[in-house]
């Protein structure tokens, strides 16, 4: 499985790679029938890194003529890679919530979740079934003292 676009360039590496010209940089070696075909002459990769710094792709900018970035583009570039960034940990973090619902929701045991105040917020349905109460709506009207009888 061959990466044709170059990406394995940065995929590893925690900073950024401005390769200015594909038919210049011996790095670009083995893409450069690749960017002739495709009709580019610069590519610029930022990898997209979590707030702890674990890598978690890349964005790839390419340009038709050979060339650095300017400051102020280099900045736009690397603001797309931050809304990029966020908005991947955005989808794992809510597919990860879902699974942990899932698990919490179809647990055999009693599982709930309470406010600081005690107001409960919500229990599984084998929590609901347990105590008696028909569904969320039921749970919410309940405090943490009211399951301890």
């Amino acid at each position: 499985d061959r990466d044709v676009t170059g990406v394995q360039t940065c995929a590893l590496p925690i900073y950024q790679i401005v390769i200015e010209d594909v038919l210049s940089d011996d790095r670009f070696i083995p893409w450069r029938v690749v960017a002739m075909a495709e009709g580019f002459r610069s590519v610029h990769f930022i990898p997209l890194l979590t707030r702890r710094g674990d890598p978690i792709g890349v964005l790839a900018t390419y340009f038709r003529r050979p060339r650095a970035s300017a400051k102020k583009e280099h900045r736009l570039i690397e603001l797309y890679a931050r809304f990029a960034t966020a908005a991947i940990d955005y989808r794992r973090s809510k597919e990860t919530e879902g699974k942990l619902a899932a698990v919490v929701e179809n647990s055999m045991d009693f599982v709930g979740l309470a406010s600081l105040g005690g107001q409960a917020e919500v229990v599984n349905r084998a929590g609901r079934e347990m105590v008696g109460l028909e569904n969320m709506r039921a749970v919410r009207d309940t405090r943490i003292p009211d399951y301890l009888n």
